[in-house]
């Protein structure tokens, strides 16, 4: 007999929050310019899912760390990391809908970074609610990911890369 298994991973809901929690934290600089399309926002969420990955980035850069929980560091899907998510556009753009149909995101559109994101009143609200161990540690991935803010966004998938294949950032 075979049991149904669903991984929590690929759970639309559970997605769509992460999707909305990121763009709460990372979405906009202090003066309020929008960050988010979907390259970087695709990146983004990538490292904050890979948090050793991160973590590489941010200390090849001399940035300080993120703190990493016991089963983000010692984990097998830790450290044979999934990279189809930062090449599956498919994915986020459902997200990104869904997020939209329940009016947890503004987009606008600019000439040079195509679509960006902000969220809404109902996003900002619902981001609020959101509490629990593992969206409190992705947060904090998100909180250390800010200090890459400055880099360009084909720079940041530049060092991605460079992890994934073993080099030096």
């Amino acid at each position: 007999m075979i049991l149904p298994y669903r991984s929590p991973d690929n759970e639309l809901s559970l997605n769509v929050a992460i999707v909305i929690l990121v763009i709460a934290i990372l979405g906009k600089t202090p003066r309020g310019k929008l960050l988010l399309n979907n390259e970087r926002l695709q990146v983004c969420l990538y490292l904050i899912k890979n948090p050793l990955v991160l973590n590489k980035i941010l200390e090849a850069l001399d940035k300080p760390r993120a703190k990493l929980l016991p089963h983000d560091e010692y984990s097998i899907a830790s450290i044979s990391m999934n990279v189809d998510s930062l090449h599956d556009g498919r994915k986020l753009k459902v997200l990104l809908q869904h997020a939209a149909a329940m009016g947890f995101i503004n987009v606008c559109y600019r000439k040079v970074e195509g679509f960006v994101y902000d969220l809404s009143q109902n996003g900002q609200a619902m981001v609020e609610k959101l509490k629990g161990e593992y969206l409190d540690s992705l947060g904090s991935y998100a909180e250390a990911l800010i200090q890459l803010n400055s880099l360009s966004t084909a720079k940041l998938s530049e060092l991605v890369e460079k992890d994934r294949w073993g080099a030096r950032p």
